[in-house]
């Protein structure tokens, strides 16, 4: 089956544009691999430098 030329333009006024819908969230799968940490945690994110004397 060869393309002629016609059906070229016809498919492109065929195609219609849409706007985004600003409602909707696009779901990429990467929170999937999301987990909460189970290990100890640390309180102060910046632990006091302590000084030897």
């Amino acid at each position: 089956m060869a393309y002629m030329p016609t059906d070229i333009a016809q498919a492109m006024h065929t195609m219609s544009l849409n706007p985004p819908d600003w409602n909707s969230i696009m779901d990429t799968g990467a929170t999937g691999h999301y987990h909460q940490p189970t290990g100890p945690q640390d309180p102060d994110p910046y632990p006091s430098v302590q000084q030897q004397r």
